[in-house]
């Protein structure tokens, strides 16, 4: 058996460290055409892989690739977990294109990686005037205005890029969906001007209103940098790590408590 270990695994075939995992011909290497999603996982199970292959779904259907699973991909997922020691750590779907004009042969693509830390998240804002995109909202494997967002934050010492349109409205990180709010009110940007339906995002809106207390208020609206300001908490939330404290700047990361003991608690009944 030889040594070089197995890195990913792409339309059954099992890809170690050094071989080819595409043609080079493929319209998703040549134009980025392809959507991914980034999954959790837990003592080597994804608890919310339904949730990703519905979205993954839905918006390779926008993009106009075959959304139709090889058979035993979650199987092989579970393998390729195991096998790069990954079992709590994340797992990364990929849908791409195949052969250029005709955007046949859909190359299906498992990867693993070490989740990272879980800490406060250090914002910086960053001006996101771009013209309208249709795939804004979809997960996309054309990224780089979104790696372009996160060098300038990080330029500016921040982990992350708090992307602002030209309307002076927060829209997301380049990672995560945004929550501001404390005890009484909590908001989260609604789904406008490509805002990411984040997995997280979805499931905390729907334990925040099966569960909440009366004197507690959830709303998706335009959120501000003055809402920032004011704001007693101030969250990320992705499915990799759920909500994280977040902070503008050198500002102290204050968090939202309850958004993490929603995220811990069961999920509501249908």
């Amino acid at each position: 058996m030889s040594a070089t270990p197995i890195v990913a695994w792409v339309n059954g075939r099992w890809v170690r460290a050094g071989e080819a995992a595409a043609p080079p011909q493929a319209l998703g290497l040549l134009a980025g055409l392809g959507v991914f999603e980034t999954i959790g996982a837990v003592a080597g199970e994804m608890p919310r892989w339904d949730a990703h292959l519905r979205r993954l779904t839905a918006s390779a259907r926008v993009l106009g690739l075959d959304p139709t699973p090889p058979a035993k991909l979650r199987e092989a997922a579970r393998a390729l977990l195991a096998h790069r020691a990954h079992e709590n750590d994340v797992l990364r779907l990929t849908l791409v294109a195949g052969a250029e004009c005709d955007r046949s042969g859909a190359l299906w693509c498992l990867t693993t990686r070490s989740r990272g830390s879980g800490g406060p998240v250090r914002l910086a804002v960053v001006r996101a005037a771009w013209p309208a995109d249709p795939t804004a909202a979809h997960k996309t494997t054309s990224r780089a205005r979104y790696l372009w967002a996160l060098a300038q934050a990080q330029a500016a010492g921040a982990d992350d890029a708090l992307l602002v349109d030209e309307r002076d409205r927060v829209l997301e990180t380049t990672t995560a969906n945004l929550w501001v709010g404390g005890d009484r009110v909590i908001l989260t940007p609604r789904l406008c001007g490509g805002v990411l339906p984040g997995i997280a995002r979805a499931e905390l809106l729907a334990k925040l209103r099966a569960f909440h207390a009366a004197d507690l208020e959830v709303r998706e609206a335009d959120v501000t940098l003055t809402d920032l300001s004011d704001a007693t908490g101030l969250a990320v939330s992705n499915a990799v790590h759920g909500p994280r404290a977040a902070a503008l700047g050198n500002a102290t990361a204050l968090g939202i408590q309850r958004l993490v003991e929603l995220w811990r608690a069961p999920a509501p009944p249908p």
